[in-house]
């Protein structure tokens, strides 16, 4: 366990948005190859997603999310098919909220509507819907048995300059983008 200093909590942030990156790229990778196989045709490579660089930071702001859920001592003690039931049950949940807030915060800032689960079953306002809510279970299955360990192996390999250097480059990007997108 790392001791506390600037220093090690810049390492941790730098590590958080590295993964919100990487999650964020993994979800426009999702986004992008299921509305082209929804709609059946491409979408492009930019057609997903609010920022211009092939990243929905929703994703990674969800991912991150349920990882810190995930380390309340509760979950921790679950193993086996509790374990997996719980974490699909949280992420759907999870998401689902998450999903709906993210939908009401966009058209008030943005003044737009950038999903529609409209005539999708059991669907609310178009803003969420079950199919979609069972899709982000099953992504937490993925995010908890697949891209964290992957995303830790990385990150213990990689001297913490390195880490730091590199979730702080993932920072200034995104937010660049952002203000470039919103201005």
């Amino acid at each position: 366990m790392m001791k506390f200093s600037a220093k090690n909590l810049w390492v941790r942030l730098s590590q958080g948005l590295l993964f919100i990156m990487i999650c964020g790229w993994i979800g426009w990778v999702y986004e992008t190859i299921f509305t082209s196989i929804l709609w059946g045709d491409f979408c492009g490579f930019f057609a997903r997603g609010l920022l211009h660089i092939p990243v929905c930071p929703i994703y990674g702001f969800f991912s991150l999310l349920l990882l810190a859920i995930f380390q309340i001592p509760w979950f921790r003690k679950l193993t086996g098919w509790k374990r997996i039931l719980s974490a699909a049950v949280t992420g759907i949940i999870v998401s689902t909220l998450c999903e709906l807030l993210a939908s009401y915060l966009m058209e008030a800032i943005l003044g737009e509507f950038l999903w529609s689960y409209e005539g999708w079953f059991l669907n609310f306002q178009g803003r969420i819907s079950l199919p979609s809510s069972l899709l982000f279970g099953g992504l937490t299955l993925l995010l908890l048995t697949w891209v964290v360990p992957l995303f830790r192996k990385m990150t213990h390999r990689l001297p913490k300059a390195v880490t730091a250097l590199l979730g702080t480059l993932c920072g200034i990007v995104m937010v660049t983008d952002l203000a470039i997108t919103l201005l």
